[in-house]
């Protein structure tokens, strides 16, 4: 593409000229009566204003992440996980059977699986494996975008996900650098509390220098709200229009924004900093204990609340660990990820228990 592409080029046309749906609580959220929404007029449990539908992006929820992560809430689209923000944005710029996006595997199946669905073409940059290492392969996503103008989306994640590897502030800088103008750059960083980065030399304090960058945040991961299925995706104010144009009419629910404000007032804020902390410290210490076992081949550096384990026999160590109840995620059909299985960080009760088994067929 010899010309930069603005924001109406990239998206597609369909979506930029929608009106999006106004549903009831879009149009008004302060009342005293409530005649609007062919709601019940009485609640069949004492939970708060369980009979009326929540607002479709609560106030709230806004706040609350608008100081969180130190941007205005115009900035702010808040969906059902991290998950919801993928599914749109494919949507939003991806016309069936004619773009595409780019993913750099191995990596997080999702985007995969939201383009398909999309009937989006998938184009595949996979990650640069040295030194028993991963590493994004800049050239070659230059070169994909260099010749497929048809390329709307680059998904990356960082901390990854399987291989737990966060990719340096200067490699993101420079991919955003040279795919301004032309598509459009994800950045999910469902684990990033979990990396050794913090906000200050995050690629979010420099936004404002990038239209085209989306990043994800999830509230499934380090903030242990998986059930609540919070996301949130941070990009500026004309990209979150357009997601407001297709989301759902009422995305969360009322139960689960009271449960999110409260896991993530300030006391909490810093509980979660001791949880961060203490799944760094477990991280190392069953990445030391599992390099002593004979089974294993080797561990792969991680960022996240997992750790990337190579296993000489990979089926059996699954089964076995199967067998006492204990549940491994096995990624070795995935690119450049023969004989391994990820394993998330438990207590330090289970993951003592995690070697002792493994222990057991040790050889």
């Amino acid at each position: 593409m010899s010309q930069a592409l603005s924001l109406a080029q990239l998206a597609r046309s369909e979506i930029w000229s929608l009106r999006a749906y106004e549903s009831a609580r879009s149009l008004a959220t302060e009342g005293a009566i409530f005649l609007d929404a062919n709601e019940s007029p009485v609640a069949p449990i004492s939970f708060p204003s369980i009979h009326r539908y929540p607002e479709p992006q609560p106030h709230a929820l806004l706040n609350r992440f608008s100081t969180l992560y130190s941007v205005p809430s115009s900035m702010l689209f808040v969906g059902r996980g991290s998950d919801e923000a993928i599914d749109l944005l494919i949507r939003i710029f991806c016309t069936p059977g004619v773009d595409q996006i780019l993913i750099c595997p191995p990596t997080y199946g999702m985007y995969e699986v939201c383009a398909k669905i999309q009937g989006a073409k998938i184009y595949e940059v996979p990650l640069v494996q040295k030194d028993n290492d991963f590493f994004l392969d800049r050239e070659g996503i230059q070169r994909a975008i260099s010749k497929n103008n048809s390329i709307k989306i680059i998904f990356i994640c960082s901390p990854n996900n399987p291989t737990g590897t966060a990719f340096s502030l200067e490699s993101i800088q420079k991919l955003c650098e040279l795919t301004l103008g032309k598509c459009m750059i994800v950045l999910d960083e469902a684990y990033a509390e979990f990396s050794q980065f913090n906000e200050e030399n995050s690629i979010l304090t420099r936004l404002s220098q990038f239209s085209h960058l989306i990043i994800l945040r999830t509230f499934s991961k380090a903030w242990a709200l998986a059930g609540a299925r919070c996301g949130v995706a941070i990009a500026e104010a004309p990209v979150i229009q357009l997601l407001q144009k297709v989301r759902a009419p009422y995305p969360l629910s009322a139960p689960s924004v009271k449960v999110i404000l409260e896991a993530t007032d300030l006391q909490r804020q810093d509980l979660l900093k001791q949880r961060v902390k203490a799944v760094r410290c477990q991280r190392e210490a069953l990445k030391s204990s599992l390099l002593e076992l004979n089974a294993v081949q080797w561990v792969y550096a991680s960022e996240t609340n997992f750790l990337l384990v190579k296993f000489h026999h990979p089926t059996s160590v699954f089964h076995h660990l199967k067998s006492k109840g204990m549940i491994l995620r096995d990624r070795s059909h995935e690119l450049g990820l023969s004989g391994c299985i990820r394993i998330t960080l438990g207590t330090e009760e289970e993951n003592r228990l995690l070697i002792t088994y493994l222990r057991e067929i040790d050889s």
